[in-house]
């Protein structure tokens, strides 16, 4: 019979602006995920959105192998990734913007595509070798009394085959048009998370975008994306990981004192703290039947063409298979 062990590795850890990174060893059995929660209270009434004050803590989560980054990107990604990985976005307790509520949301780290399957997740490691590194930001806004609380799930009984690695691509190009991106070259790509700067809407009656289009080439030759936009992208996106609306500012409309209905914001995209994401899927089925295969190949790369000249980022999954070891499906 299969077991798992969860335990805390950091528990309600003060974290201060500015303050040196966060570092402790994980265990040594199976790691199916970690689970990332940050606590705080709300410093001042009516200041939205809440959320991203919480994700803005930490600027870059990393999981080192031996000193080498298995996982590195801010937590804020990390939410959105970690949505597309499993299916479902992580949710904000407590929503309210109230002066000194307390607020937390817990955002997971997944080594797997499943939570709790033992053929997908980070094999077992000598004591040392696997670390957990959380980098702080240098301020804060609107939140006070940070903490940090950090849960592990290993599987005790666990002989891995493969699991995902997922670290951080960033680009700032200095005009607008076509730019590339090249690809991690060697293990099979089940995906990768774009953000964009400026999405679709960010001004009026305007549709330019950071990342208004994208193609990926292998070789140089189109393959999967021959080209998809922006908003095609994040439409299908939306229809196949649910709750992202969850996190949207609205309130209901309720009577005032002379009965009359008051309502004073609307669920919208514009709200939504997605909205500067989307996501390439070479694993729609969920069991590696579409993945993108780069080992042999010469050059792997996206081709993004921008509206506007900022920031974007790029976060693929890569499967890495242990020696020995065949891709095999996500069927638990």
């Amino acid at each position: 019979m299969s077991r798992f062990l969860r335990t805390v590795v950091h528990q309600d850890v003060t974290v201060t602006a500015a303050a040196v990174p966060i570092e402790k060893d994980l265990g040594v059995n199976p790691l199916s995920f970690l689970l990332i929660t940050v606590r705080a209270v709300i410093a001042a009434a009516n200041a939205t959105p809440l959320l991203a004050n919480l994700l803005a803590v930490f600027t870059n989560v990393e999981v080192l192998f031996k000193g080498t980054s298995i996982i590195s990107l801010s937590l804020a990604d990390l939410l959105r990734h970690a949505g597309y990985t499993w299916g479902r976005f992580p949710h904000q307790m407590t929503i309210n913007d109230d002066a000194a509520t307390v607020q937390w949301v817990t955002v997971p780290v997944p080594f797997g595509r499943i939570p709790y399957w033992a053929m997908e997740a980070f094999p077992a490691s000598r004591r040392g070798d696997l670390t957990l590194k959380l980098t702080i930001a240098a301020s804060f806004t609107n939140i006070a009394t940070v903490t940090v609380q950090v849960e592990q799930v290993e599987l005790l009984d666990a002989v891995p085959r493969q699991f995902l690695k997922y670290t951080t691509f960033p680009k700032t190009p200095t005009a607008i048009g076509e730019h590339d991106i090249d690809l991690p070259l060697g293990n099979p790509i089940l995906g990768i998370t774009l953000f964009g700067t400026t999405a679709p809407g960010a001004a009026a009656t305007t549709f330019n975008a950071s990342i208004a289009s994208v193609k990926l080439l292998v070789d140089n030759v189109e393959n999967y994306y021959s080209q998809a936009n922006w908003e095609s992208l994040r439409g299908d996106h939306l229809i196949r990981t649910p709750s992202a609306w969850d996190f949207a500012n609205h309130n209901h409309e309720t009577p005032n004192a002379v009965g009359a209905g008051v309502e004073t914001s609307d669920v919208s995209d514009a709200d939504l703290i997605d909205r500067q994401y989307v996501y390439l899927d070479f694993d729609p089925l969920r069991n590696s039947e579409y993945m993108l295969e780069t080992e042999g190949r010469g050059r792997v790369h996206l081709r993004l063409t921008a509206d506007v000249a900022d920031a974007m980022r790029m976060i693929p999954t890569e499967l890495i298979r242990l020696p020995g070891s065949e891709a095999i499906p996500v069927t638990p």
